[in-house]
């Protein structure tokens, strides 16, 4: 968090914490995607003390890519009982600070959602959230 403009300025982490903790209170379950690409921890100590050319090859080889490029941050879901087992409603969430912005990846990934019938919501805080759910759902 920071202070500009007489304005609080909240990291994406406290956007995050907010949302999240207000949605699981109102009974949603939030599913973080975990989307990018990761060194397994093993790999790393063995990089410290290596060539570069070796760290390129040993990187190309061991490197872990999950998700797909553009994937929402979250999948939010909150099952419908009174229709039986097996429904619910759910939506993706995608959480800027008030400078972010959203990629080329994400605005596909987002458009390929929304075509399948699944809505997408972009939010930069809780006020956002609560508006757009207000809306949508």
């Amino acid at each position: 968090m920071r202070v500009k403009d007489n304005k609080i300025i909240l990291t994406e982490a406290q956007i995050t914490r907010q949302c999240i903790d207000y949605l699981r209170a109102e009974g949603w379950t939030c599913l973080r995607q975990h989307v990018g690409t990761f060194v397994p921890v093993s790999m790393v100590w063995g990089l410290i003390s290596q060539s570069r050319e070796w760290v390129k090859k040993a990187l190309q080889k061991n490197v872990i890519a999950i998700g797909t490029k553009g994937d929402p941050d979250h999948l939010i879901y909150r099952p419908l009982l009174h229709y039986g087992p097996g429904w619910c409603l759910l939506f993706v969430l995608e959480l800027k600070t008030e400078a972010g912005a959203v990629s080329k990846d994400q605005k596909a990934e987002h458009e390929r959602l929304q075509a399948a019938g699944i809505p997408v919501c972009v939010c930069r805080g809780l006020d956002d959230l609560k508006a757009w759910m207000g809306e949508n759902l």
